[in-house]
């Protein structure tokens, strides 16, 4: 349950090319913002559906992430998602958003993960790592790499 409404503010992390999706024909990657990204998003107000007005970043969406979580604050960006071959497992991505994960973050994300029985795959330096249920982590390391 959301105690405060959140709102993403000055955050445009979604935005600055640490996730990958296709907006209007232009492609977001790792190192290529959105097309549309100067300061703020210049079509905010006409935004598609997909990406744009259906991501929300765990953040903002629960109120299980302390305010300090924030991608802005925080430099990382969680995303709950479902494993893509087996729709059974949830789990949570954790973005680096161009620096490397902070210590005391990590170690706050992975003790969450740990006392919620969470999954979790993060990556510190671009690198991948999965924590979770045995599972979890079997699906994980079944999946054909990128």
């Amino acid at each position: 349950m959301i105690t405060a409404k959140r709102e993403c503010g000055e955050c445009t992390r979604c935005c600055e090319g640490w996730l990958s999706a296709e907006i209007d024909g232009h492609l977001m990657c790792r190192g290529q913002p959105c097309y549309f990204l100067e300061k703020k998003c210049t079509v905010y107000e006409n935004r598609p559906q997909d990406p744009c007005r259906s991501y929300v970043c765990y953040w903002l969406e629960s109120d299980a992430l302390p305010m300090w979580m924030k991608p802005n604050l925080s430099n990382v960006i969680v995303t709950e998602k479902v494993h893509p071959v087996n729709p059974t497992l949830t789990y949570f991505d954790v973005t680096e958003t161009g620096q490397r994960i902070d210590s005391n973050i990590l170690n706050w994300i992975i003790h969450w993960a740990l006392r919620n029985k969470k999954n979790i795959i993060y990556e510190i330096d671009s690198k991948k790592h999965v924590l979770g249920s045995a599972e979890f982590t079997a699906a994980v390391a079944a999946m054909p790499a990128n």
